[in-house]
């Protein structure tokens, strides 16, 4: 009897145990079914980006840019599926074996079930149990016989609970391994899709970037003609701006503005923009270039926001761009370049996050992009300090 109570026992430490592997497996898939979903997000607002100039006959390296960051996301992706296939397999064998222990579990348990049935049956009757204690030598084997018939009866309850308890795992887990197949199956659907999509981002990017090769150095005219024209308006507004003694409402928004280093808002909501041009002087397909900022490709129609509180201290049409905000923080500066039909003027007040604008369209190539410049006014008025804006926005 002791026997048969301690395999019980056993069985329901087994089960409680297969219960907390269960959530400990589901904890760990959760995190690699989150970064699939990202991806996925990640790359859906990309190809909405790229077919928005898809028909265009002009192709432009900033669409060179945006398929390059496609394609790492779909290799991602590719990476993220298969790291999910693996897990999945492994949590389907892992059902597997749990069913067939359950069930050797429970065969075990019917043939103890059996066996206490017929002694339940040998004893069931009211005259063997008046026979049992009345037939004891004195009151005390009595009373320890009442116990022991009525401890037998809670143990023949207990393992018809168990047995029942053990159904039900067993059906769940069935169904668990069902719906775990299923799983695998569209995974491993989608990561052939996935390797379609793959070539064929591939074989757009060989073609994008045949139709603008041999264009570099137009490239890096316009280029530089765009970054002269906007210093050329910050030059004469810091000038104007600095005519102005700092005050000391200025010179805590200065404060507030470099703690808020790694904390500032983006000038669009983060994964609806990618960034095509990196800050500082980098080597890309069109050789050395010199970015003050950085530019993003954003989908058609984006709200374009202030990173930080400040006053607008100029908007002005840019040729071929929009137009360009300058916001004043201080002694710190942001230019947003590439906005179209601006929400502010000179002199509005905004907060961090406050619409400023949406994203031109370049009626030419059909992009959309957005320049985000920072950058700090030292000693000398004539040199600003320009700044990483990777390093100043939110990570």
């Amino acid at each position: 009897m002791r026997l048969i109570a301690f395999f019980l026992a056993c069985c329901c430490v087994a089960l409680l145990g297969q219960a907390m592997r269960d959530v400990a497996g589901h904890e760990k898939t959760k995190p690699i079914s989150e970064e699939r979903q990202r991806l996925e997000a990640q790359i859906a607002n990309t190809s909405k980006i790229l077919s928005e100039t898809a028909g265009r006959r002009q192709r432009t390296f900033n669409e060179l840019s945006v398929l390059n960051y496609n394609l790492t996301l779909q290799q991602r992706m590719i990476a993220a599926l298969d790291k999910e296939i693996k897990e999945t397999q492994r949590n389907i064998d892992e059902i597997a074996g749990i069913q067939c222990a359950m069930e050797e579990d429970m065969l075990r348990v019917r043939e103890g079930y059996g066996r206490t049935a017929q002694m339940a049956y040998q004893a069931s009757t009211q005259e063997n149990f008046w026979l049992a204690v009345l037939s004891a030598s004195n009151l005390s084997e009595a009373f320890y016989r009442t116990v022991y018939f009525q401890q037998f009866n809670r143990y023949r309850a207990t393992q018809l609970e168990l047995l029942d308890e053990s159904r039900t795992y067993l059906a769940s887990k069935a169904e668990e391994w069902a719906i775990r197949i299923r799983q695998k199956e569209a995974l491993i659907a989608s990561g052939a899709q996935q390797r379609v999509q793959l070539q064929a981002m591939q074989v757009q990017k060989q073609r994008v970037y045949a139709e603008v090769k041999g264009k570099e150095d137009a490239y890096r005219k316009t280029l530089q003609q765009q970054q002269q024209s906007l210093k050329g308006f910050m030059a004469k507004l810091d000038e104007a701006t600095n005519a102005v003694p700092a005050t000391k409402a200025s010179i805590l928004l200065s404060g507030n503005f470099a703690s808020s280093k790694g904390h500032l808002l983006w000038p669009v909501p983060a994964g609806q923009g990618v960034i095509v041009a990196t800050f500082g002087e980098s080597y890309d397909k069109v050789g050395l270039v010199k970015n003050d900022g950085i530019t993003l490709r954003v989908p058609h129609g984006q709200a374009v926001s202030a990173v930080f509180e400040g006053e607008v201290i100029g908007v002005s049409a840019l040729r071929g761009r929009g137009y360009a905000v300058f916001l004043q923080h201080g002694a710190y500066r942001s230019t947003y370049s590439g906005v179209d039909a601006p929400t502010v003027k000179k002199g509005d007040q905004v907060t961090g996050g406050q619409k400023i604008g949406i994203a031109y369209i370049d009626p030419r190539t059909g992009e959309s992009l957005v320049d985000l410049v920072l950058y700090k006014l030292g000693a000398s008025k004539s040199k600003p300090q320009f700044l990483n804006p990777e390093a100043w926005l939110a990570h």
